[in-house]
């Protein structure tokens, strides 16, 4: 995964083990996660805003996509 870089796509610089736990270093993002975003979209007072929209979900389908591509 160190040699995978797009930009949707979190960098991980390096991975490995202690005695206790694994760990793994990533590149830092600014902004929210994908499930914080969903969080925040099934509170939203109007009932037919808490899910995502069409446009919505045709973005983040086009953003994994290119990323599997």
């Amino acid at each position: 995964m160190a040699n995978l870089h797009h930009p949707n796509v979190v960098t991980i610089f390096e991975m490995g083990e202690q005695p206790e736990f694994l760990y793994f270093v990533m590149q830092l993002v600014d902004g929210i996660s994908l499930s914080q975003w969903l969080k925040l979209k099934k509170k939203h007072p109007i009932a037919r805003k808490r899910l995502p929209g069409m446009d919505e979900l045709i973005l983040l389908s086009r953003q994994v996509l290119e990323v599997l591509a």
